[in-house]
C-alpha cells in the first residue's frame, strides 16, 4: 500500500510552475467579501506563508512591502478601506501621534481598532456584521436601511454618492488623493467621494413627483405615495407644492396663502415654507413638515 502511495504521489505532484501559479490565482482571488476581519487576515497570511515558501516573494523587500500595503486595502469592503484611508490612527502607541498606516499590518490594525470601536460604542442590541460595520437598530428592533450599493446608511441607493463618484470615473483619484492629503468628504467623513457627490447623487436620481401628486418617480424606480402624503388628495385640493408656487387655492395667485394673509388651511401657523416646487420635504421624506 506504501508503494502505491509513493507512486500516486509521483504521478500528482504538480510541478514548481504550476504551484506558483496556483499561489499567484489564490492571492489575487482573495478578497474580504463577506468575511470577518479575523477570518480575512487569517486566508491572507496564510497565503502569504505559502507564497514565502514558495520563494514568489520576499516579504522584507521595500518594493514588495509596499505592494502588500495596496493589496491588503484593496481586498478590505469599500467600506472599511475608506474609513482606514480617511483617519490617522495609534499605531505607535496611545502616547504617541496618531497617522496613516504604512504596511499591510498597520493596516491590518488600523481595521481591528475601527470595528473594536464600533464594538465599544454600539447599544446592547445592535450587532457588529460581517463586514465588521455597526448595525444600530431602529425602534422596532429592525436594521436601519442601508444603500445597497455601498453598503452605508444615510442616504438611499439611488441616491449613493459612492455611486456617482464610480460614475463619473472619479472614485480611484479620489481614494488615492484621500490617502496623500488626508482630504475626505465634508459631508459624511468618506474617503470615495466628496461633497459635490451628494449633490450629484440626488440630481442623478432624478426625483419627480407625478402631476397628480400620487407618484414619487426616480431613474429605476418609484413609490405610490399615500393619500395623505399626496400633493394633491385627488379630488383637486391644494398641493403643499403649490404653496411656495403661487397656485395654492385661496390665495389669489399670491404664492399659496389664504386669503388675508392666513397659512393654507392644516398648515403649522408657526413656521413659513420656505421650500415650494423643489421642497426635499415632500421629494425625500415623502411628507410636507407644515
Amino acid at each position: 500500500m506504501d508503494e502505491v502511495r509513493e507512486k500516486l504521489k509521483k504521478a500528482i505532484m504538480e510541478t514548481s510552475f504550476q504551484r506558483d501559479d496556483r499561489l499567484d490565482k489564490e492571492f489575487e482571488a482573495l478578497s474580504m467579501a463577506r468575511m470577518t476581519h479575523v477570518e480575512f487576515r487569517s486566508l491572507w497570511e496564510e497565503k502569504l506563508d505559502e507564497m514565502e515558501d514558495a520563494e514568489i516573494m520576499e516579504l522584507s523587500l521595500p518594493s514588495t512591502v509596499k505592494m502588500l500595503h495596496r493589496k491588503y486595502l484593496s481586498k478590505l469592503t469599500d467600506e472599511l478601506r475608506s474609513t482606514v484611508l480617511s483617519k490617522v490612527w495609534p499605531l505607535d502607541g496611545e502616547q504617541m501621534p496618531s497617522r496613516k498606516p504604512a504596511t499591510w499590518e498597520e493596516v491590518a490594525q488600523a481595521v481591528d481598532y475601527e470595528i473594536g470601536s464600533r464594538a465599544d460604542a454600539k447599544a446592547p442590541k445592535d450587532t457588529i456584521n460581517v463586514f465588521g460595520e455597526a448595525e444600530r437598530g431602529t425602534a422596532g428592533g429592525a436594521a436601519a436601511a442601508r444603500c445597497k450599493d455601498c453598503g452605508r446608511g444615510g442616504h438611499l441607493t439611488e441616491s449613493c454618492p459612492q455611486t456617482a463618484a464610480k460614475r463619473r470615473g472619479e472614485l480611484e483619484s479620489l481614494l488615492a488623493d484621500s490617502e496623500r492629503t488626508g482630504r475626505t468628504c465634508t459631508v459624511c467623513g468618506q474617503a470615495d467621494h466628496r461633497e459635490i457627490h451628494h449633490r450629484l447623487a440626488n440630481s442623478d436620481a432624478n426625483y419627480t413627483v407625478g402631476q397628480d401628486g400620487s407618484k414619487l418617480s426616480w431613474n429605476g424606480g418609484g413609490v405610490t405615495l399615500p393619500k395623505g402624503q399626496r400633493g394633491r388628495d385627488g379630488t383637486g385640493g391644494a398641493s403643499p407644492l403649490d404653496a411656495g408656487a403661487g397656485g395654492g387655492r385661496g390665495g389669489g395667485g399670491g404664492g399659496g396663502k389664504a386669503k388675508g394673509g392666513a397659512r393654507p388651511k392644516g398648515a403649522n401657523s408657526e413656521l413659513k415654507c420656505n421650500e415650494g416646487i423643489k421642497c426635499r420635504f415632500l421629494l425625500f421624506e415623502r411628507g410636507c413638515k407644515y
